[in-house]
């Protein structure tokens, strides 16, 4: 059967099957009930930052793709510019960080100079309250 039509489309790789893509998501994703970064398991200072900087509901790319990162699943994903890929697989990465630990954690491959500029502003916002 062929995959829905979509705007955003994230899927498990690996080892992962799309079994376990269905069973991950949340019920937003099939439901399209907007769901809120405050239902999401994650750092209280992570849904602190995502409301100051004004995001309450999340898109359909952050639906889709958070929780199969915070479960630990490597995915592959793919969203129109400006639906928000960035806080997507930030928050995932930064719900791991240990801030105690004053080594990497996590790298992140860009394929432009402004792009990395904006990813990095994009998850300062994000820490800011880590």
């Amino acid at each position: 059967m062929p995959p829905r039509k979509t705007d955003a489309l994230a899927y498990p790789c690996g080892n992962a099957s799309l079994r376990v893509l269905r069973q991950t998501l949340p019920r937003c994703a099939n439901t399209g009930i907007p769901m809120q970064f405050s239902e999401l398991s994650i750092r209280p200072e992570l849904i602190r930052a995502t409301q100051a900087m004004g995001f309450t509901e999340m898109t359909e790319i952050q639906q889709k793709a958070i929780p199969l990162m915070l479960d630990g699943h490597d995915m592959i994903a793919k969203a129109p510019t400006g639906t928000g890929k960035t806080v997507a697989f930030g928050i995932p990465i930064l719900s791991a960080v240990d801030v105690t630990r004053q080594k990497p954690q996590a790298v992140i491959l860009s394929p432009t100079r402004e792009l990395a500029q904006q990813i990095a502003a994009d998850l300062e916002a994000l820490a800011q309250y880590m």
